[in-house]
Order: structure tokens, then sequence, then C-alpha cells
């Protein structure tokens, strides 16, 4: 047999223990050695050097791929476990609340799970209806919206683009991975606003918000009650909670509002 042959499914060469690894499929290796990429899309087993391997992507956007071995290290045990189908655990959203305007300011959620993606749609969360249409903006789900958080008010902060982007750089994709890895996760995120009295450019800035603090913790189902879900030692952050969201400048506000009658 060729060194760099490849095995496909169905063959007799196939070992009949990995038959359950099927074709773009996702999947976490934790045995790979590709730092953060460990969780993909299965494509094949090859033989590379005579060793047989997985052969698996990490996103279906890039073509980008890595391998890693189907067994651990010393023995016959599987070194995969399937990704959780979006769809197969329920986010189950513990509490939240508003502030005194109607703004979000507290959500908890345990656990958390993979879902479709919920868009923000036409909901107009504190704030949003004063920006102008060439504000670059974004409406942030304070639970994600991958991760059965709902588009609602007391879910979505209006920020910069820039802030969104860094929520999802810095922790979001974090919590998606150990989702996807079959972690369960609480998280809890807090936002407090701007005073009135930060500027004078316009009216309400306490419209908007000046941070979002965000915190999860890994948990694990109770072995004295089943179904209840307790936090470990484990936990991360708080996010955020030292970085202050800007203003809207001026430019960034309705025309109508920007000055007001002095």
């Amino acid at each position: 047999m060729s060194p760099e042959r490849e095995i496909t499914a169905g063959k007799e060469e196939h070992p009949q223990e990995l038959s359950d690894l099927i074709p773009e499929m996702e999947y976490f290796f934790p045995e790979s050695r590709n730092g953060e990429f460990k969780v993909g899309f299965f494509q094949r087993l090859e033989y590379v050097k005579g060793t047989l391997l997985i052969r698996y992507r990490p996103s279906k956007k890039k073509n980008v791929f890595f391998y890693t071995a189907p067994y651990r290290k010393g023995g016959k045990e599987k070194a995969y476990l399937s990704v959780p189908a979006v769809g197969s655990r329920e986010t189950k959203i513990a509490r939240w609340d508003v502030n005194e305007k109607g703004g979000a300011s507290f959500v908890s959620a345990v656990p958390l799970a993979l879902h479709k993606y919920t868009a923000p749609g036409n909901v107009s969360p504190l704030g949003w209806n004063r920006l102008s249409s060439s504000a670059n903006w974004h409406r942030c789900h304070l639970i994600h919206g991958e991760m059965g958080g709902p588009a609602t008010t007391w879910n979505l902060v209006p920020a910069p683009a820039s802030v969104n982007k860094k929520m999802w750089d810095t922790y979001e994709k974090v919590m998606i991975g150990k989702v996807k890895t079959g972690t369960l996760l609480r998280q809890e995120s807090k936002v407090s606003y701007h005073a009135d009295s930060e500027t004078t450019s316009y009216d309400h800035a306490s419209d908007f918000a000046k941070h979002i603090s965000v915190t999860f913790y890994e948990v694990t189902e109770s072995p004295e009650t089943p179904g209840e879900l307790k936090k470990n030692n484990v936990e991360y952050g708080p996010y955020g909670e030292n970085e202050e969201i800007r203003l809207p400048r001026v430019d960034e506000i309705e025309q109508k509002e920007r000055w007001r009658e002095r």
C-alpha cells in the first residue's frame, strides 16, 4: 500500500470503528495540534507518511485544512467528538432586566446552546432610532444570536461596529467554540449607560451604553439533582468592564436633533 494512499469510506481498508466519521460533518478534535482550530469539518481519512490521519478543515468558507490523529495517544480511544447539532439543546434565559428608560441592563442564560443565527431585524433598542443612517453602529447582542440570543430590546444594545467586532474576537467566538466541544456554559451580561451631563451637543446621552460587561462560567450537571446546573471553578472575564463605549459623534446623530435650543 502506498504511504500516501487515501482511505475512503466504503473500502475494506477503512477501519470499521471510524465509520461514524461523516464527510462535511463538524467535529471536535481534542488531540489536534493546530492551536485554536480544534473544531472543523471532516473531509476524509488519509495515510500520510504511513500514518492514518483525519483530514479536516476549520471552515467551509476557506480552503485550508489540517491533519490530526483519529485515536488518542497510546490507544484505540477515538480522538473526536461530534459537535452538538444546532437545535439539539435549547438556550435557557435565566433572567433579564431593563433600566427605567427601557434599555437592556442585565441578562443571564444557562445553558448556552447552538442555534440558527437570530438577526436584530426590525427591533429598535434604546437609542437606535436616534442614530443617522450613515453612522457605522450595530445592534450588539448581549447573548449572541448563534447561542439563542433573541432579537429583543432587552438583548440588543447599540454600539459602534468596532465594539461589536471586539465582542466577537474577544469572547463570543471562544464561547461558541466551547459550546461546540460540549462544554456547558452560563453567561451574565451587564450594561451601564452614559450620564446626560456627558455632552452638551444633544440631549439624553443616557440613551447610549457606556460599558458592556460579560462574564461566563463553565457549569456541570448536579449529581444530586438531575437537570440542575452548577458553576464550577472555571470562570472567564469580566470582559469589557473597563472599556468605555464612546458616545455618538454629533454627525452620527439624526440631523433634526443634533443641536439643542439654548
